[in-house]
Formats: structure tokens, sequence, C-alpha cells
């Protein structure tokens, strides 16, 4: 080895050396870091209590638990800027004082708040020092002390604490400020010795490198030769991956890379001296878009991107002039880099982002939409459960029967109009059985709501197609004649005049070879409405399926909920739906599993008299009309029953009487929800039989709540029939 290499050598090491004392943070930056890490994870706790707080009822908590997350995220945001950082510090120390003693003094969801006094040591010296550091805390010490005394000697914060409590708490905190403040002095002085060993090092290193690196410039320019030169350009300008060409004043070819000769298929010999208009975009000119000639117009860099119909490919391309040691210009070199990757990539990008986007539009119309219909099935309850009453105590005959019967029809109608609201919230089509689609099919075109929808427009005929030994799927049957009525429906308007809707089903079996818009490979049976309309404008293919969004006669046909609770239905089944459209109509195809189950027996229609019974039931509902229709229907079916408007008040009841079953919502508007209720009711008397009832679609706490022992979910608004057989098959 040379001494050259040994030179080259220990300037690597030397280099390296340097690059360790990296590791030597100054104050400011450290603390400045501390305080990000302290106020993200602070934000990210505050969040996770405060909406604990919130869940548990403790509203004022989470509201300081909020406010406190948002002032972090202020420090956070201020901290992008330096000359912040102090103002953040003190900010920071003072919000956690104030934070800390009110979490002393109330203590927290569940009186165990205090705990976190013992970080404010630790924030205080990481971010004041050590001097700063011990008074703020004292001082703080001071004031817990204070709180302590007030929850001993006072009613004002309820009495949380006890004297022995506060001695050990106190003792505690002293002994954690000792020990923060030992390490933080420590660390201090260590710091400085650092610094000041490190400074002293740097100043040698720095002096040997100037010398390493004047001895290695001396030696490598000695070796440095014409011809290692040339070669080193050679191998460098080939190796780049971009297609390279340089070209002379007058547009001709004098220097091309092996990128580029690979790329236009031309040998190196044939490309150099041709015009680059004509050996890469084969024109007998040069384009509109030539960068040489931009370049000889502007002698500045030039940036375009470009298709080539030949290559089939994207290009991105780069050209810059080039000139002499005396800035005369000589020519330009044109760098072209294969962009089509990264522009499938980017295509691929966009679109998943467009149905993120629209994916987030539909959680949150949902979100909206889940809550106005759980109020509205409590309203419509009254609407159409005490018709349904009254209408046991009458005859047909009776003059008050057909407007009883009316008014239970138009609750029916709008319970119906919440379902397509509660469908859009997602996750209704959740009770499935295995079906034929053509039987459902069927059943439609039979059904008085079909019938309805053809008689707005009679010119129209509707054909249907079913394929014979369909195979069966496990679906939502109610849900997938809502899908047919909204598709049919759309198509008899789509059309107007004369023309005909056609419904089909088929079985197909799609192999690993598939477009994107259908779904992964196996066996599906399809469901495709067609019509002859004039079909969807190209404006409006992204908006079909949007809530609200609707060109139909308004009151005649639809709420606008139509599409929206089809693409919802879809993706609760696990299907796929796709749409084609133009001048000559619209084709709607969905894809929905296959399944080789068998299909279950029908039910057959419920006696009234099967439903009566005895026994004692309490109605725990935070709705008074809710309670009152539910214990009616109860009444009139033979059984006793009883009612309290709260979780609470059910726990109370359990404590000194017992019933045979217990009706239960499971969200209630105060105090704890149904399956808080439940889990105590079964701590109190275990093995307590229950119906649970919503006015939302199953949740996760209904799933947990029959896991635990409740016997069914029952969905408002229930008929008298509904709610019969819940209870019937519960108390059995």
């Amino acid at each position: 080895m040379d001494k050259q290499s040994v030179l080259r050598s220990f300037l690597t090491a030397i280099k390296e050396g340097l690059s360790s004392s990296d590791i030597i943070i100054d104050d400011d930056t450290r603390r400045r870091g501390l305080l990000n890490v302290i106020s993200l994870v602070g934000i990210f706790f505050l969040f996770l209590l405060g909406s604990l707080a919130l869940w548990q009822g403790v509203q004022s908590l989470a509201a300081v638990d909020f406010m406190a997350a948002a002032l972090l995220g202020g420090f956070v945001y201020l901290l992008r800027n330096k000359k912040y950082l102090s103002i953040c510090i003190y900010c920071n120390v003072g919000l956690m004082f104030i934070l800390f003693l009110y979490l002393l003094a109330t203590g927290g969801v569940a009186g165990n708040a205090f705990v976190w006094c013992y970080t404010f040591p630790l924030i205080s010296f990481f971010m004041l020092g050590a001097r700063k550091g011990l008074l703020v805390s004292t001082i703080h010490s001071f004031f817990c002390l204070a709180v302590l005394l007030l929850d001993l000697n006072t009613s004002v914060t309820a009495g949380l604490y006890t004297k022995d409590f506060a001695f050990r708490f106190l003792s505690s905190y002293i002994v954690v400020i000792l020990l923060v403040f030992a390490y933080e002095l420590y660390r201090e002085r260590s710091q400085k010795t650092l610094v000041r060993l490190n400074d002293h090092l740097e100043q040698q290193v720095n002096s040997r490198t100037a010398e390493l690196r004047k001895e290695i410039h001396e030696k490598t320019r000695a070796r440095a030769t014409a011809v290692l030169a040339k070669e080193e350009w050679e191998r460098t300008f080939n190796a780049v991956p971009d297609e390279i060409i340089i070209l002379n004043p007058v547009n001709l070819i004098i220097r091309a890379n092996t990128a580029a000769c690979r790329s236009l298929k031309i040998p190196l010999t044939e490309l150099i001296g041709t015009y680059c208009y004509k050996s890469i975009h084969k024109l007998e000119s040069p384009p509109a878009y030539c960068p040489h000639s931009k370049i000889l117009e502007s002698k500045e860099p030039f940036h375009f991107e470009y298709f080539d119909d030949d290559r089939q490919r994207y290009f991105s391309v780069t050209a810059s002039p080039l000139h002499d040691s005396k800035g005369a210009f000589v020519g330009s070199v044109r760098v072209a880099r294969d962009i089509t990757e990264q522009k499938k990539a980017q295509s691929e990008r966009d679109n998943a982002r467009e149905q993120l986007r629209k994916a987030e539009k539909m959680e949150a119309i949902g979100l909206m939409a889940g809550g106005v219909a759980h109020d509205l099935n409590n309203i419509l309850s009254g609407v159409v459960s005490y018709p349904e009453i009254l209408l046991l105590e009458l005859t047909e005959n009776d003059p008050l029967y057909e407007p009883l019967k009316a008014i239970q029809d138009s609750g029916k109608r709008a319970a119906a109009v919440v379902a397509d609201l509660l469908t859009v919230a997602r996750g209704v089509a959740t009770v499935c059985e295995v079906c034929s689609l053509n039987t459902i099919v069927e059943e439609f075109i039979n059904s008085p709501e079909f019938k309805n929808a053809q008689s707005f427009a009679p010119q129209v005929d509707v054909a249907l197609e079913l394929a014979p030994e369909l195979w069966n799927i496990k679906c939502s049957p109610v849900h997938i004649q809502k899908i047919l009525l909204n598709l049919v429906i759309n198509g008899i308007e789509a059309i107007g005049s004369s023309g005909y809707v056609s419904v089909s089903t088929e079985n197909m079996v799609i192999g690993a070879k598939k477009t994107t818009d259908l779904p992964h490979p196996g066996e599906y049976v399809v469901l495709r409405v067609m019509d002859t309309g004039k079909g969807i404008p190209a404006g409006d293919h992204e908006k079909i399926f949007d809530p609200f969004y609707t060109k139909k006669v308004m009151g005649r046909s639809g709420t606008g909920l139509g599409l929206a609770v089809v693409w919802n239905i879809v993706r609760d089944h696990g299907a796929v739906i796709c749409v084609n459209s133009d001048k000559n109509g619209t084709a709607f195809t969905l894809y929905f599993p296959a399944t080789s189950e068998k299909t279950a027996q029908l039910k057959t229609a419920v006696e009234f008299s099967t439903l009566r019974g005895d026994g004692s039931i309490l109605i725990v509902d935070d709705d008074l009309t809710q309670r009152k229709i539910a214990s009616q229907m109860l009444n009139k079916l033979g059984y006793s029953t009883v009612s309290v408007s709260s979780g609470e008040e059910a726990i109370t009841f359990f404590m000194n009487n017992s019933v045979d079953l217990v009706l239960l919502d499971m969200l209630m508007g105060v105090g704890i929800n149904g399956l808080q209720t439940y889990k105590k009711i079964i701590a109190l008397s275990p093995g307590q039989k229950a119906v649970i009832a919503s006015g939302f679609s199953a949740s996760k706490d209904v799933e947990e709540a029959i896991a635990l022992g409740a016997a069914c979910f029952l969905k408002k608004p229930y008929s008298i029939e509904q709610l019969g057989s819940a209870v019937k098959s519960a108390l059995s």
C-alpha cells in the first residue's frame, strides 16, 4: 500500500470521526426536540383521556383535556420557528403547572390523576435547566400542598385525599424533584465538559485534515492523466440509465450514450452525424417543442414531457446549453428519462386518492345519516306502533280503521326512508341468509312496490332473463330487493317514453386475467339491470352514487338516496358494482360471491294468539313514548311490565326486585348505555334474560351484549309481532 492510499484511509477515518461529533447536541436543540416529543405525546394522551372522560360523562375534564391538547398543538406549530422556543418552553411549563394542579384538585375520571404530577419535575428540569427547574418544581410542590390542605380541611374538592396520602405524595414528590435536580445538574456539567473537549479535538482534526488534503491533492494531481480522465468519463457517460445525447449548434448529434442507442434501437455509428429530430422523432423538421430550438432562443435550460408514439413511452426531457471556456455557445446536451412507469403509478395513486376521497365523503355522510336515522326511528315508533295497537281493537268496518291503517302505512314508508339512511350509514345488511337471486327477482316483480313504480310508466316493458340453475348467494333479501327497486325505477325514468328495462342473472367464473373494474378471481352470481334510456351524462358518472344527488322527479320516485343505498348495500355484501353508459342506455352489473350452501326453508306467518305469554318484563328506555308503546304492546300480549328511564334506575330496581326479562334500549341519551347496564344487571342477577332494542343498526356493543347472554337484537320501530316473537324466543 503506497503513501497516497494510507493518507486517503486516514482522511476517511477523520471524516467519520467528525461526523460522530453530531451526537453532541446543544441545549436549545435538545429542548426543542423534547418539547416536540412531549407535545405530540401529550396531544395523543390528552385526546385519548378527553375522549374517555367524555364517554364517561365528565364533560368538564374532557373540555380541559381537549383545550390542553389544542394548546400543545399550537406549541408544535410555533416550534417550527426557533425564535419562539423560549416562549413555547415557558408556556408549556406553565400549562403543565396549571394542568397537573387541576388534575390533583379534581382527581380525574377515577380519582388517580395525581400520578401525572410526578412528570412535572421531569418537564420543568428538562425544559428550564437545573436551577430554574428546581425553583419551579419547588413552587409547584407548595401549590400541591395547598391543594391537599384545601381538600383535607374543606369540602370544596369533595374530600378526594387522606392525610396519609398527602404525606406520602408530598414525600415522594420531593424525592422525585431532588433526584431529577441531581441528574440535570450532573448532565449540564458533563455537557459543558464534553463540548469543551469536542472543540479541542475538532481543532486538532481540522488542522491535520487540512495537511492531509493538501498532500492528497498534490499526489492526485501528479498522477492524473488525460487518458484516465477520458476513460472515467466514458464509463460514467455510458453507465447513466437516462438517454444522453450531445448536439452541436446546428442540431447534429455528436455524442450519445449506450442508453440512448438501446432505447432508439440505432447503433452509435449510425446515430452520430444525424439530426436529432429525424433519429428521435422520425420527423423531417424540428417539432414545435424542440428543446434545441428553445435553447437557441433563450440560452437557458429547457424541460418538457412528451409521449413518443413510435416507442409508446412517456419521456421527461431536460436540455441544457453547452459553452466553451470563453462562454461561447457550442451546442446542447439532451437528457431524456423514461417516466412511463411513474406516469402509471401516479395515475394509480390519483385513482386511489379519488376512491379514498369518495369513501371519506360517504363515511362522513353516513355518520350524519346514522344519527338522524336513530332519532327518527324513536319518533316513528309512535306513528307505526300506536295504530297497530288500536287496529287490534277495531274491525275493518269501523270508520276509524282506514285512517289508522293509512297512518300506519305512512309511518312504515317513513321508516323505509330511515332504513335507507341507515343503509347509507353502512353496516346494515349484516343479517344474511342463503338465497337464490332468481327467487328474489321474481318476488320483486310480483311485489306492490314494483307494480306501483311501473304504474308511472306503463309504456315501459320490464323483461326478465334469469339463468337456469343459478348458484346461491349469501345476502339480505330485503336489501337486494331494495337494489332492484332503485335500479329498475332509475331505468324506467331514464327511458321516459317507450323502451324496456332488462333484469338478468347469470353464473360467472372470473379467472386470473381480469380488468381492474371486475372483482377478484372466483365464482360469482351476476345481476345486470339494463335500460334503453338516453344514458348518464359524462360529467355525472362520478356523482351518481353520492347521497342526495338526483335528477329524478322529486316527490314521485325517490329521496335522492337511491344509488347511495345501492352502493352501500353492494359494499356490505362484499360485492362489486360496475356501470356502463352511453347514448343507447345504461347497464348496472353487480357481482355477488357465490356460495355452495343450500337455501333455507321459508318462514311461515305467525298467528297473534301464539305470541301471547305471561311473565314480568322490565322496560329500560330513555324515551317516554317508546316506554309507553312497549308497555302497551307487552300488556296486550299478556305480560306485566315495569318501566324505567335510565340504566342507573334499572340497576337500582334489580337491587331489590327481579323480572323474567329485560327489554333494554342500547343507546340512551343520559347516563350509562345499554351494554354497561346489562353488564351490571348480570353481575347482580346472573343469567338474566334480555332483548336488546335500538333505533340504530346492530353495533359492536349489541354483539357484545348478545355474547354476554342477551337473546336477540330488535330494531326500532318494531311491530307487535316482532316484539312478541323476540320476547317469546328469549323466554323459551
